[in-house]
């Protein structure tokens, strides 16, 4: 199973690890390692344990977040999945049987 080993990226970029990363974008290692692994983010392999990811790309991407999430607002929702329902009790002097 032999990945590909990029040492410089294409280009002149500038790239940052996972950390560096998730601090730019207010997000965990984790969910930083979900967006690569989703393709929403690009990755470069720089070593058998060593991610990076453009710092260029990242910002945009936490832009398009910002506007996304605004325009959820702007339109009355919440920027992803459904809104909450809370509990609802079951009707008083109703008992199942």
């Amino acid at each position: 199973m032999a990945e590909k080993v990029l040492a410089t990226p294409p280009g002149n970029r500038t790239l940052v690890m996972t950390r560096e990363a998730a601090k730019v974008l207010g997000c965990s290692m984790s969910n930083m390692r979900w967006l690569a692994n989703t393709g929403r983010l690009t990755t470069w392999r720089l070593g058998p344990r060593s991610t990076a990811f453009d710092l260029e790309e990242v910002k945009a991407y936490k832009k398009a977040q910002a506007v996304a999430r605004a325009q959820a607002a702007k339109e009355g929702r919440r920027g992803m999945g459904q809104l909450p329902q809370g509990f609802k009790p079951d009707k008083a002097g109703k008992s199942r049987s």
